[in-house]
């Protein structure tokens, strides 16, 4: 099993750091699109799309990014509580989604804050490569369900 190439990020204080991340975008964006031939459906936690950086130089640009917002018990033991959980497959899977949706690929970003008094607050930067790899686990394992998904009938009155 790959280990998870996530980065601290390099901002003085990781409060600092998401609420950069935070301060641009929208929540709770909910974005369907076809991937690997089956219809599918996200709602990430926060989107800040790509944007001019200077409205009278729109030659400059900003990258968006996609934030996932995760609550855990321990921020120092956050790394194994992704694999228990399967976090880099749905980072993978959201990437590729707002990536058909958008037309780019965002860079992910993670924000693990504490149940605590404390609430200690860490953000993670997964890079592509990590990504990358769990994007590919994700469109194998829909490759060998595929069949079986689109025979199922839908709930009467739900819309696929």
């Amino acid at each position: 099993y790959r280990d998870l190439h996530a980065f601290p990020t390099r901002r003085s204080s990781d409060l600092e750091a998401a609420f950069g991340l935070l301060s641009r975008g929208t929540p709770g964006l909910v974005a369907r699109a076809e991937y690997c031939g089956v219809p599918c459906q996200i709602r990430v936690d926060w989107l800040a799309p790509a944007c001019s950086r200077f409205p009278d130089n729109p030659e400059e640009w900003d990258t968006g990014w996609i934030v996932d917002l995760k609550t855990c018990r321990d921020t120092f033991g956050f790394k194994d509580a992704c694999k228990r959980w399967g976090y880099w497959h749905q980072a993978a899977f959201y990437q590729a989604i707002t990536e058909k949706v958008t037309g780019e690929c965002l860079p992910y970003y993670l924000i693990s804050i504490e149940k605590s008094e404390a609430a200690m607050c860490v953000v993670w930067e997964l890079d592509q490569e990590t990504l990358d790899y769990h994007r590919k686990e994700n469109e194998a394992k829909i490759d060998e369900i595929r069949e079986e998904f689109l025979a199922m009938q839908p709930v009467k009155g739900s819309k696929v």
